[in-house]
């Protein structure tokens, strides 16, 4: 839906508007250095950060990385990754369009924001250590894997016990019983 509505909008926009093509600009020498500071996991201004769908920055996160050349290389999770120069101080340029990235710092230089001449209304933040999307991604995966091993390992071990004390009065097996279904309900 959303592809095919902006490869539309592009075709249109090329026929009766064509864009010259880019200028080829030149890699400055210090790049790579600078390019560094602009790393980072980013995510848009827009979106819930209080409630269950804030779990939506896990996919549409936007990844920066830099190249062994200096030039920034940005892709969304699963997307197709684009290559970005730098013209000046915080203002880059995609190699392949006229489309510029702008960044903001704040006072002490750090890069806060992110903002598209394409669409420069929806800024992006840059996240921190802790709001990283591949570390909840993580987290999750590993939790998961836990309540699984829960699940399958504690009923065994009630079920071994169990043959061990057949001596156990029925109430005393309730208590287990009880922690077994808890189990199973707690992966809902």
């Amino acid at each position: 839906g959303a592809a095919a509505r902006s490869h539309l909008v592009r075709a249109f926009i090329n026929r009766y508007f064509p864009e010259a093509e880019p200028e080829s600009i030149k890699v400055k020498e210090d790049a790579m250095q600078r390019a560094q500071k602009y790393t980072g996991m980013y995510a848009s201004l827009r979106r819930n950060y209080s409630t269950f769908e804030k779990l939506a920055v896990l996919l549409g996160a936007l990844n920066i990385d830099v190249t062994d050349k200096g030039l920034l290389v940005m892709s969304y999770s699963g997307g197709i990754p684009s290559r970005w120069v730098e013209l000046e101080p915080n203002v880059f340029r995609r190699v392949d369009q006229n489309t510029l990235a702008v960044f903001k710092e704040d006072d002490k230089g750090r890069i806060t924001h992110l903002f598209f001449s394409t669409n420069p209304t929806a800024a992006q933040e840059k996240l921190g250590m802790f709001d990283n999307p591949d570390l909840h991604r993580n987290g999750l995966i590993i939790t998961a894997i836990i309540f699984g091993l829960a699940f399958v390992f504690w009923p065994l071990g009630v079920y071994q016990r169990s043959k061990r004390h057949e001596a156990l009065a029925k109430c005393q097996k309730l208590p287990y019983f009880i922690a077994w279904l808890m189990c199973g309900l707690s992966l809902y």
